[in-house]
């Protein structure tokens, strides 16, 4: 089964869902008990990717990865090179509020050539990074358009409603001490009909329950589970429980 069809299927019976992040660069991860906490654990995906463009062993690192594990990997690009063959699927993200024409379309014609010949299953994906502050590293790499107020955040979800997008992520970004607003999550869901993605500033377990009640689909965690895999069980629960 298609991955994107993984992930419909649970929206449509009204279930949530649970992904985690792992960035190849962070050798001093455990990456075995992160994999044994997810083989364990009711985890629907692994996002695979990282800040750094160019990542030195990423296409081994994926193959390594299915390797100990069963679980879906889908790319989660930090650039055109992070592309590989062995995954299940890849996130094509249109970070649509960047104000760099690099992230709207360029990384993405750098990839094309490279994502087709891979044949591997492309998810098409609005990104929406919402760190007011601006301090994360992901909106200091790519040049978002801060987004402060209600008005400005409902345009892009509006956008993202009308393009032939398969999820919405919404990103606080990484290394985010808050997680994106409930009520804008809540808002979110009344205009949208596609999956919705939280990432950014999930590291407790109420934090989580907060975002599912208010709409989301599916969370992601990935600083937190570096620095205690073990947690990987209880996010795991609670998104069984809903």
């Amino acid at each position: 089964m298609a991955v994107i069809d993984i992930i419909n299927n649970k929206c449509k019976n009204n279930k949530k869902g649970y992904f985690i992040l792992i960035d190849p660069e962070k050798k001093l991860v455990d990456l075995k008990r992160i994999v044994d906490n997810v083989n364990s654990s009711p985890v629907d995906a692994i996002l695979v990717g990282g800040s750094n463009k160019n990542i030195i062993g990423f296409q081994s690192f994926i193959a390594h990865l299915k390797k100990m594990t069963n679980v879906p990997v889908i790319i989660f690009p930090g650039s055109h090179s992070q592309v590989s063959s062995k995954a299940d699927a890849i996130f094509l993200l249109s970070l649509i509020n960047s104000r760099s024409v690099k992230y709207l379309i360029g990384e993405h014609i750098d990839a094309a050539e490279k994502i087709v010949k891979s044949k591997i299953e492309v998810i098409q994906t609005s990104y929406i990074v919402m760190d007011k502050t601006g301090e994360t590293s992901v909106s200091r790499e790519v040049e978002i358009t801060m987004l402060k107020t209600k008005k400005e955040i409902e345009k892009y979800i509006y956008v993202s409603s009308l393009m032939h997008f398969d999820v919405i992520y919404l990103d606080a970004g990484s290394g985010a001490f808050q997680t994106i607003d409930p009520l804008v999550v809540k808002n979110a869901r009344k205009i949208l009909s596609k999956p919705i993605i939280l990432g950014g500033g999930i590291n407790t377990v109420e934090k989580a329950k907060k975002l599912l009640k208010a709409g989301a689909d599916f969370i992601v965690t990935g600083n937190a589970i570096e620095r205690n895999p073990d947690i990987i069980s209880d996010f795991g629960k609670l998104v069984k429980r809903f």
